[in-house]
């Protein structure tokens, strides 16, 4: 209910699309949509990985788990190695999408 979106459509907005009403809107519509597909990358992501502790431990004994300070959720945060990142940054041009 925190959306901006009218009271009637309350219900539906999240679920329903429209056709563009021209092909002007049609190109803004598209670009504003290549401009937040374009800024999903693998250095502006992160990645939840859930699992019980024990799991977890088989994997990676040695990790240092905060607590959340709400919660006391156990946690972890690990970036990406640069390697990781490299190769899922050059597989880009792969999957370019048609415009």
């Amino acid at each position: 209910m925190t959306w901006p979106i009218p009271a009637e459509l309350l219900l539906s907005a999240p679920r329903l699309t429209y056709d563009w009403e021209n092909d002007a809107e049609k190109q803004v519509g598209e670009a504003k949509i290549r401009e937040y597909l374009d800024q999903f990358t693998i250095k502006n992501s992160r990645v939840v990985l859930m699992a019980k502790e024990e799991e977890h431990a088989k994997i990676h004994p040695n990790l240092t788990w905060e607590k959340e300070p709400w919660y006391g959720t156990g946690y972890v945060v690990e970036k990406f190695n640069d390697e990781f990142v490299d190769k899922v940054s050059n597989l880009k041009s792969l999957f370019k999408y048609k415009s």
